[in-house]
C-alpha cells in the first residue's frame, strides 16, 4: 500500500489538478524545430527504477524521507548521493582527479557516498552503479527551496538538469522551505508522500531537457497544511546577497559574508506563493537558448558580420479605429510601406439603405497615414496596397 500522512492525502486532489495544468501547460506551447515531432508518453503507475540524489548530502533528512516513502511504494531505488553538503555548486562536475565512492549503510547496498557534486553523482551513477537507464531521477528533497533566481545556484536543480538535458531522463527537483534559525527542520515526510502521490497518478511527460521543479511550504501552527499547489512562474528575485571583507593583516584574503537578499518577489511567483503557504510547481529548462525573432537585434548584429543584407520589412497596417469624429483624420500606422505610396481606402456603408460608397486614395506619410471619415454611418473599411488587402474593419463615424 503506498504509504501516506494527513498532510500528503489532504493535498492529493490539489497535486493531480497541478499535473493536468501543468500538462496543458507544457502541450500548449509551440515546439520548436529541434523538438518537433516528441511524443513521449507519462511515466506509467507501475513500479519505477528511480535514482535518487541531492546536494545536502546522502545522510540529509530530506533524501532520506524520500527515500524511505519511494521503497515503501514499491519503487525499485538507488540513492546515489554526494558524501558532504555541496550547496551552491549548480551544474558543477569534475573533469579530472579521482573521487572516493562507498556504500554506508551496511545493511543497504542500495545507498551511495561519492565524493562529488550533485550532478558529478549522477553522472557517477549512470557510469558505474546502474546496469541501464532508470526510469526517473529525483534530486531531493533538498533542505530549504528553491525557487526564484537562486535555482541557478542550486545543485539540486542542477542535477535534474543534468538528468534530463543531457542524458534525456525524466527528472524532478524536490525541496522543502525551512526555517533559518539553528536546528530548523522542514516538512521531509509530507514532501515525500506529496512525491509518491505524484508518482502514482503518473508523471506527465515534458520534453528532453524540461523539468519539474517542486517546492513544498514551511509548516508551522499558523499553517498546519499547505494552502494547495499551484503551478508557478520562476521568480527573478534572490533571496541571496553577498559581501566581501578584506583582511586587515592579509589583504589578498577575503571573507565571504553572507546576507538575505531585499528585493521583493514579483506577485504570483515561485517565490511569492511558496511564502505564502503554497506547494509551487515550475517547469524549468535545460535549454537556456533564446529564439532569433524574440532578438532581433542580434540576429541583425549577426548579419552585419556576415556582410548580409537586411531583409526587406514586411508592408503591413495596423488595425483600424473603431471610431472615428466626421470632421477630425484618424492616424493609421503603417510599417514597410515608402513615403509617397498611395493607399486604396474603400468605405462601403453598413445596414444604409441607397448609402454611398466611397473611396479614398491616401498618401503614406511617416509611417502612416490620415484616415478621413465620409458622412456620419458606419462602414466596412477595406485598405489596400494596390491590389492586395492590408487589413480591413467596421468603423462607426460619428
Amino acid at each position: 500500500m503506498p504509504r501516506r500522512t494527513a498532510v500528503g492525502a489532504t493535498i492529493a486532489g490539489l497535486a493531480l489538478a497541478s499535473l493536468a495544468v501543468t500538462g496543458q501547460l507544457t502541450a500548449s506551447a509551440e515546439p520548436d524545430a529541434a523538438r518537433a515531432g516528441t511524443d513521449r508518453a507519462p511515466l506509467g503507475t507501475e513500479p519505477l527504477d528511480i535514482l535518487i540524489t541531492n546536494d545536502d548530502g546522502w545522510s540529509a533528512p530530506g533524501i532520506n524521507a524520500v527515500y524511505d516513502a519511494l521503497v515503501a511504494d514499491g519503487h525499485q531505488v538507488t540513492m546515489v548521493a554526494p558524501a558532504t553538503n555541496q550547496s551552491g555548486v549548480s551544474a558543477r562536475v569534475d573533469f579530472s582527479g579521482t573521487l572516493t565512492a562507498t556504500q554506508p549503510d551496511a545493511e543497504d547496498p542500495n545507498i551511495w557516498s561519492v565524493t562529488t557534486s550533485p550532478a558529478g553523482s549522477v553522472l557517477f551513477a549512470l557510469d558505474a552503479v546502474l546496469a541501464e537507464k532508470p526510469d526517473l531521477v529525483i534530486s531531493g528533497t533538498n533542505v530549504g527551496s528553491n525557487t526564484g533566481f537562486d535555482t541557478n545556484f542550486s545543485g539540486t536543480i542542477g542535477a535534474a538538469t543534468v538528468a534530463t538535458g543531457m542524458f534525456d531522463i525524466p527528472a524532478i527537483a524536490v525541496s522543502t522551505a525551512t526555517g533559518y534559525d539553528a536546528g530548523a527542520t522542514g516538512a521531509y515526510a509530507e514532501t515525500a508522500d506529496l512525491v509518491v502521490d505524484l508518482l502514482d497518478r503518473g508523471l506527465p511527460a515534458l520534453d528532453r531537457g524540461q523539468f519539474l521543479n517542486i517546492n513544498y511550504p514551511k509548516l508551522s501552527e499558523q499553517l498546519p497544511a499547505p494552502l494547495g499547489v499551484r503551478y508557478a512562474a520562476n521568480a527573478q528575485a534572490s533571496a541571496a546577497a553577498f559581501t566581501y571583507q578584506q583582511d586587515v593583516e592579509d589583504p589578498t584574503q577575503y571573507k565571504i559574508v553572507g546576507a538575505r537578499g531585499t528585493e521583493q518577489p514579483a506577485p504570483g511567483t515561485d517565490t511569492a506563493l511558496l511564502g505564502a503557504g503554497w506547494v509551487t510547481f515550475t517547469v524549468l529548462d535545460a535549454d537556456r537558448s533564446v529564439d532569433a525573432s524574440a532578438v532581433p537585434r542580434v540576429a541583425s548584429l549577426v548579419r552585419a558580420l556576415n556582410d548580409e543584407a537586411e531583409p526587406p520589412t514586411p508592408a503591413t497596417v495596423s488595425a483600424l479605429p473603431a471610431a472615428v469624429a466626421k470632421s477630425k483624420p484618424a492616424r493609421v500606422s503603417t510599417t514597410g510601406i515608402a513615403d509617397g505610396r498611395r493607399l486604396s481606402v474603400r468605405w462601403v456603408p453598413v445596414g444604409a439603405k441607397g448609402g454611398r460608397t466611397v473611396v479614398r486614395t491616401p498618401k503614406v506619410k511617416r509611417n502612416g497615414f490620415a484616415l478621413v471619415a465620409p458622412k456620419a454611418g458606419r462602414y466596412l473599411v477595406t485598405v489596400k496596397l494596390g491590389s492586395k488587402r492590408m487589413t480591413e474593419g467596421v468603423v462607426r463615424v460619428g
